[in-house]
């Protein structure tokens, strides 16, 4: 893999940060990306031998930030970004049938000329209440750029996948001190064209041809819970930190043509892929005085499916 990457950033910040009750910031950013994979050996299940591909993506972005100090304690963050991303891809699989050196099948997928236009706003009202304590609310409306599934067997309709939008709502408590810190958060989102995680078998013969990538569906939504605590005793030799989480996703029905078949099936009205109810850790870490140091951990998850359209799913599980 080869990666090259160029990137400018300009920003213009107020005057006098920290003497106002207000600080704004306004940015514009570009980056550039040409990343070249190279494969060879067994490749996509023994299907491809050589596998070269090439991205070209760009980012355009503005942004802006502004922050409101009201009065002692309360305040108020504004933010905004909006992003042009353009997209091409280009890749050649090749396969020696008889292994004698020469590829006899070619195979070439592409992705021309994508250009989304993504929009990011954000705004947060909190009050102090001490100074290590903080309370807080949140709305957003944010973004996950689309892209490309490099799998040459995936049909040409699902090759690309488009961006996802999302509208967030937050709750929480922030309380930070010097041996300890702690952080309680509620959150409840709503997805638009939510990418999801399939699977098909895309070449009906071929019963090996199962592949995992990305799709969009229609709507759905998430909410849940999380809480997140640290301590630390003995003069900072000792730090245990633990978490717990809670999470219900929702995936709305939506139609997905099959490629084994070409039937459209309707999937979905379900949680989705890879959202376990419940995860939880626990971990202790210990500093010796000649500044070795070794952790304990301990966590759980809570069973999920493993793909938005099968019905496979893991066992819920603990670890040492």
């Amino acid at each position: 893999k080869d990666r090259e990457t160029t990137s400018y950033e300009f920003r213009l910040l107020s005057p006098d940060r920290g003497k106002k009750n207000y600080t704004y910031a306004l940015g514009l950013y570009h980056k550039s990306l040409t990343e070249l994979d190279q494969m060879s050996g067994w490749i996509f299940n023994g299907d491809v031998d050589q596998f070269d591909g090439e991205f070209n993506i760009s980012n355009l972005a503005l942004y802006g930030k502004l922050d409101l100090l009201f009065n002692q304690g309360l305040g108020l963050d504004l933010s905004a970004r909006g992003e042009i991303v353009s997209l091409d891809y280009a890749a050649t699989s090749l396969k020696d049938l008889d292994y004698d050196g020469t590829y006899e099948t070619s195979y070439i997928s592409s992705v021309d000329n994508m250009m989304d236009l993504l929009l990011g706003l954000k705004g947060v009202i909190y009050y102090d209440i001490t100074e290590a304590d903080r309370v807080f609310a949140s709305v957003s409306r944010g973004y996950k750029a689309g892209g490309v599934n490099q799998n040459p067997f995936i049909s040409d309709q699902n090759q690309y996948y488009d961006p996802e939008q999302n509208i967030s709502f937050e709750l929480g408590y922030k309380s930070f001190k010097e041996k300890s810190s702690y952080q309680a958060t509620f959150f409840y989102m709503l997805r638009e064209n939510l990418q999801v995680s399939v699977s098909a078998q895309q070449d009906p013969g071929n019963p090996n041809s199962f592949y995992y990538f990305t799709s969009n569906a229609a709507s759905g939504h998430n909410y849940g819970a999380e809480y997140e605590r640290s301590q630390v005793f003995l003069g900072n030799k000792i730090k245990l930190t633990s978490s717990i989480g809670y999470l219900k996703t929702w995936i709305e029905s939506y139609k997905f043509i099959d490629p084994t078949d070409g039937i459209e099936k309707i999937l979905g009205n379900r949680e989705g892929a890879y959202a376990p109810r419940y995860t939880f850790s626990t971990i202790l870490d210990y500093t010796l005085p000649i500044g070795i140091g070794f952790n304990i951990e301990y966590l759980g998850k809570d069973w999920f499916y493993i793909s938005d359209n099968s019905n496979q799913k893991t066992d819920n599980y603990t670890l040492l």
